[in-house]
């Protein structure tokens, strides 16, 4: 499945510290929202091409199973390159 376009990056560079910074940011929202929320309410503004509508807990389960999904594949392309 190909990202819509408003999800694709920017060709540039990029600051490590800036973006970790942000995810951490993100990181502690979602706990945040965890704790104050009725984990079982649906967000009626976003629905994900191909899937019903999400309840709370399934939005922040699927962004940090997403966010552990990216992370590997950095990894995976940071230990080829450090190989080449």
């Amino acid at each position: 499945m190909d990202s819509p376009v408003f999800l694709i990056p920017e060709k540039k560079e990029y600051d490590k510290e800036k973006l970790n910074s942000k995810l951490l940011k993100i990181e502690s929202e979602l706990l945040d929202s965890a704790e104050k929320y009725d984990l079982t309410l649906i967000p009626l503004n976003f629905q994900l091409p191909g899937f019903e509508k999400f309840t709370i807990y399934e939005w922040i389960s699927f962004a940090l199973i997403h966010t552990q999904r990216h992370t590997n594949q950095l990894n995976s392309i940071f230990q080829y390159i450090t190989k080449l």
